[in-house]
């Protein structure tokens, strides 16, 4: 089978590229050919997972030429300049949609896939659908791209037009399942739930490091309000007499960042701050962290909690729906959450709800980092579900389900 995959952002730093590029991975192993659009600009691009590129790519240029302004990203913050689509200008949607075009209908000639695999139920996703013809389209929603839709009012016309053609959607969890429904008038039969993964070879606890003091804390994602990166750095700095160090994993642009990067130096030598790191140095970072935190505000299904049980961390997250299904199906001992906070809009928290939700967070970590010497279960069997293998597997189904028609 010839499968294209697209992604309208870097194939990189993010989830959404993780997880794509798990799936050239997953496909290369099973024997299919790959060919892979995405965007780029300025930042380099790992070249680790390229191998996978079994039959090539072509890469949609972005600060050059027709395109002469930053890739926008899914998220309004990225881990790189980007632009965000609510600030676009009516001739750069038109410059991004054109050249996007351009690129799908010389890749679909050059290449004549069987089926299509895109993600996000975004612009680019509506736009494939519209010049597959008959190659069925699968797309792949990551959480963002609802996101962008409840955020930019004024694209959902014209990303509902194509995206109720995509012939199945994989959802990360039943309650993106039902919001895709409602959303976008998409019917529930043609939406099947297959989860986010984690590379169990690669994440695992079997060489984990024993403990010592202090307590090695942990955060790995974007430096943003959104990902709760100041809540948290607020509370350690009410905890500074315990035993702890947090390293802090990620990178983000603008004023948010600045802020939380603010944050973290107040914290002295009891915060150090790492910037974004490979995969592989990120598990290194798991097999050596005691607790692993994650206060985000909205996310689909979070990787980096699968990839953190799978290390054998204990993980504090807020109570966000994906997190709540990793629980379902892991039943981990090793996962703790607290309520997520009244918010004002997707990802803001309520002005009323900041000291709330700061003070739930102290308290949480305050008895973590007292508890943390005692023995850790493990949770490393039921975290298979999740394995990218298994992922890959329910994919593959619908592959053979839409390819045969």
């Amino acid at each position: 089978m010839r499968i294209l995959h697209i992604l309208s952002q870097y194939p990189d730093f993010t989830g959404s590229g993780i997880y794509l590029q798990e799936m050239l991975r997953q496909s290369r192993k099973r024997g299919y050919q790959n060919f892979l659009i995405a965007g780029s600009g300025p930042q380099a691009i790992s070249p680790d997972w390229l191998g996978a590129l079994t039959a090539g790519h072509s890469f949609v240029s972005f600060e050059k030429k027709q395109l002469n302004f930053s890739l926008p990203g899914m998220s309004d913050i990225m881990p790189y300049p980007s632009s965000q689509f609510k600030a676009l200008q009516p001739e750069q949607i038109r410059a991004y949609q054109q050249v996007f075009t351009e690129t799908i209908q010389q890749a679909i000639a050059a290449f004549q896939p069987d089926i299509i695999h895109s993600h996000h139920l975004w612009l680019v996703s509506s736009l494939i659908k519209q010049l597959a013809g008959e190659i069925p389209v699968i797309t792949s929603c990551h959480g963002s791209d609802l996101r962008q839709y409840q955020s930019c009012p004024h694209f959902q016309e014209r990303v509902v037009k194509g995206c109720r053609k995509i012939d199945h959607i994989l959802a990360l969890s039943e309650q993106q399942q039902n919001e895709i429904c409602r959303f976008y008038g998409i019917e529930k039969e043609r939406i099947t739930v297959v989860g986010a993964g984690v590379n169990t070879q690669l994440f695992k606890a079997e060489s984990r490091q024993a403990q010592t003091t202090p307590v090695k804390l942990l955060y790995a994602g974007k430096l943003s309000y959104a990902k709760g990166v100041p809540y948290l750095l607020r509370a350690l700095r009410e905890l500074v007499e315990l035993p702890f160090h947090i390293t802090i994993v990620g990178s983000g642009t603008g004023e948010e960042a600045r802020h939380c990067r603010d944050l973290s130096e107040a914290l002295g030598a009891k915060a150090t701050l790492r910037g974004s790191i490979s995969q592989q140095k990120l598990a290194q970072e798991m097999k050596a962290a005691d607790i692993f935190i994650l206060p985000s505000l909205y996310e689909g299904m979070p990787l980096v909690v699968l990839e953190a049980l799978s290390s054998n961390c204990r993980v504090l997250s807020t109570k966000l729906p994906g997190v709540c299904e990793i629980f379902c199906k892991t039943k981990s001992p090793n996962l703790y959450t607290i309520p997520l906070p009244e918010l004002s809009a997707i990802d803001q928290i309520k002005e009323s709800q900041k000291d709330i939700f700061t003070d739930n967070l102290r308290q949480s970590l305050q008895q973590l980092i007292g508890n943390s010497t005692s023995p850790l279960q493990s949770s490393i069997n039921d975290i298979e579900y999740f394995s990218w293998d298994n992922v890959f597997s329910r994919i593959e189904g619908i592959y053979q389900k839409v390819f045969q028609g």
